[in-house]
């Protein structure tokens, strides 16, 4: 690998690989320049140093001879391009693995600006899946640089400097990038130390040998501060003081990684190149700041210069806006001390547009007339819709709003809080479409909003004679799109339906189900019927899950977390699901020796929430039920599997998501290939501890 962030990325790989099999013997081949960012890691058996002097092929030959004489059973080959193919020939290996490529997506998100591919793969995921293939699914590890004790004492004095100051937190700076449309320039790094340190941070200005020019560009700018100073040195000596950091502001570069595979935070700086192309600090700690321009993404790594000449890309990121996100991130660790977590996580991202859209982004509501909704089709997206339409319904509060709504949804907005009327969607494929468009034809619509960025979406309120249709881009769907708006997919699904909205009209955090008088009534005369007494705080479980297997925690599992509920803690369980979900709820009372209440098949989704309101605890797969319950308030432990937590993870009350990620996720697969390892590694006695830890001991 010829950068140092693919090898650092890298790094998670012999790590995964030793979860899996751990009684083998690996060997890691990198360039002389990177071998010290596998010292000291555990999962590396052996070190093979790749030398560049001058003549390629025999440079490769010479490797290759040191690999063969080591005759591996297997060989793994994480770059994909001819020199590492051509190794991987002559080592002559009994098998050889390569990693997925994801080299024509991201030459596709260059030429067509607009495109985006709809899963946005990690590096680290695409290293893991050369493991993948003869293994199965592995952990998707974070990548990790380990520090002995020695490296840790000769931080000490960096440390010194400013804990003696009265415990003043430490930012890193990294001003240098390989490639100059990577760099968001020396002026503004240096205006970012001057903030900081005006504000009572220290600051420690980072690079390597190849930054030292920037370094003393920045210094020189400053000039003498207290409390900030300057290194430039080895992978080891950076990496030692990144770890002493509470947070590292950094360009899309190596030491953007280096620091997170030591723990540390990071405020990422985006310019020419996308985080789409997989290459952000994979932290939720963390932070990536990103601008959209129409000549954005130019190139896949960066270029020597812009072509604009402008560098509009960083120029538009203001100091004051990078010094906001450095402020979030050291709240966050005052508050939780949290370390970075084993896993791949996303970070938050700060993304927007650096310059108006043709197209025309913002729209307003009229004075008069009808808005026609197009609500989403699933229980959980249509949950997460709910905080957009109460606040349409509260700024067009002149304007009648219509619900175009699935059957298996309507429920949910039955009570007239959010729509004035509720239009079902005909089922029938085209047939049904055609239907449902001539009804809304006659209700006149002057504005429709497509929530879903289905093409069939967009083609009903069109064909219903909608005036203004508004939506995602993408599916086709430009031709009947009045405004059309790129779609943030990097956010919560609260937050994409909320681009959606008008002008003016700004949605609250999360949805919110509030049960009737008249509901609760009915809910506890169900929970009377089934059994529970009237001084219990029941514990609602649902297994089931519409979707599929692949987010069907299994059957067995539940059952011995009921057994720890009922006998353990000594509560009293219900079980939920719709009628298709009957047979599995009956199997598992059946097994449980009757200990359970079994309501499957009987409760509407406004029921589910009465229910939800009285619990004191509700368990379940990542599907429509944990959403309606979260919306009421109700603590909910959601168990995650092939979907990912990052985009729906129910909102409402207290949430406690176990989710173990694996190199194949997420898949959004309906039946796995892989026996299921990202719900297997979910054990009974870890939802069991998180559901001690969320329960809530009286009603809502």
């Amino acid at each position: 690998m010829s950068s140092l962030g693919d090898v650092i990325l890298a790094s998670s790989f012999p790590l995964a690989l030793k979860d899996v099999v751990p009684d083998a013997s690996i060997t890691f081949l990198t360039k002389d320049a990177f071998t010290s960012v596998f010292e000291n890691n555990p999962a590396v058996d052996e070190l093979v140093s790749f030398s560049r002097r001058g003549n390629a092929l025999s440079d490769i030959f010479s490797a290759a001879r040191e690999l063969r004489s080591k005759r591996f059973d297997l060989v793994f080959d994480l770059q994909r391009n001819p020199r590492s193919r051509l190794l991987c020939l002559l080592a002559r290996p009994r098998a050889c693995a390569r990693a997925e490529g994801d080299g024509l997506s991201r030459h596709a998100m260059v030429r067509f600006k607009n495109f985006r591919p709809r899963r946005v793969r990690h590096s680290v995921e695409r290293f893991l899946s050369a493991a993948q293939k003869p293994f199965g699914p592995v952990p998707a590890l974070r990548p990790r640089m380990f520090l002995d004790e020695e490296e840790k004492d000769s931080a000490w004095a960096f440390v010194r400097f400013s804990r003696g100051r009265g415990g003043r937190p430490i930012v890193g700076i990294c001003p240098g990038a390989r490639w100059q449309t990577k760099m968001w320039g020396t002026e503004r790094m240096s205006l970012l130390v001057e903030k900081l340190n005006g504000e009572g941070i220290d600051v420690c200005v980072l690079g390597g040998k190849a930054d030292e020019a920037a370094i003393e560009e920045v210094k020189g700018r400053c000039g003498e501060l207290e409390g900030v100073r300057f290194h430039s040195g080895d992978l080891r000596s950076l990496a030692t003081l990144m770890s002493r950091c509470d947070c590292v502001v950094s360009n899309d570069s190596g030491l953007m990684h280096m620091a997170h595979a030591v723990g540390t935070p990071v405020v990422a700086i985006f310019g020419s190149t996308i985080p789409e192309f997989g290459f952000y600090p994979p932290d939720s700690r963390s932070v990536v700041i990103s601008k959209s321009f129409h000549c954005k993404p130019c190139d896949v790594h960066g270029r020597k210069d812009c072509k604009e000449g402008d560098m509009r890309c960083m120029e538009s990121i203001d100091v004051s806006n990078v010094y906001d996100e450095v402020q979030r991130v050291l709240e966050g660790r005052k508050k939780t001390r949290s370390g970075a977590g084993s896993r791949l996580e996303l970070p938050r991202f700060v993304l927007g547009d650096g310059e108006p859209s043709s197209g025309g982004r913002e729209w307003s509501l009229p004075e008069t007339g009808t808005v026609a909704v197009r609500v989403p089709n699933w229980v959980g997206d249509a949950v997460m819709a709910h905080p957009s339409l109460a606040a349409l319904r509260q700024c067009a509060a002149g304007l009648k709003i219509i619900a175009v709504t699935h059957e298996r949804v309507a429920n949910l907005l039955e009570d007239g809080r959010l729509a004035d009327a509720l239009v079902r969607v005909h089922s029938g494929g085209i047939v049904g479409l055609l239907k449902t468009a001539l009804t809304l034809r006659k209700r006149n619509c002057t504005v429709g909003v497509a929530m879903p960025d289905s093409f069939s979406s967009a083609l009903m309120l069109w064909l219903g004679a909608v005036r203004k249709v508004v939506g995602f881009r993408g599916e086709l769907r430009a031709g009947m799109l009045a405004v059309s708006l790129r779609r943030d997919r990097w956010s919560h699904l609260c937050e994409q339906y909320a681009q959606l909205l008008p002008r003016g009209c700004t949605p609250g955090p999360k949805p919110t189900l509030i049960a009737s008088p008249v509901e609760l009534g009915c809910a506890w005369t169900l929970l009377e019927d089934a059994g529970v007494s009237e001084a219990s705080v029941p514990v609602l479980l649902a297994p089931g899950a519409t979707y599929g297997e692949t987010k069907r925690w299994s059957e067995q599992n539940y059952v011995r977390l009921v057994k720890l509920l009922t006998e353990r803690a000594g509560l009293q369980v219900v079980l939920l699901g719709s009628q298709a979900e009957k047979e599995l709820c009956g199997r598992i009372t059946a097994e449980s020796n009757g200990s359970v209440a079994d309501l499957s098949g009987r409760t509407s989704l406004r029921e589910l929430a009465a229910l939800a309101s009285l619990a004191g605890l509700f368990v379940g797969n990542d599907s429509g039920a944990v959403h309606v319950a979260a919306a009421t308030g109700c603590p909910v432990v959601v168990i995650f599997g092939s979907s990912d937590p990052s985009w729906t993870t129910p909102r409402g009350g207290e949430v406690r998501v176990l989710y173990k990620k694996v190199s194949c996720s997420p898949c959004f697969r309906k039946e796995c290939p892989y026996d299921l390892q990202c719900l297997r590694q979910i054990e009974v006695e870890e939802v069991f501890q998180a559901a001690m830890e969320v329960r809530r001991g009286d009603r809502g």
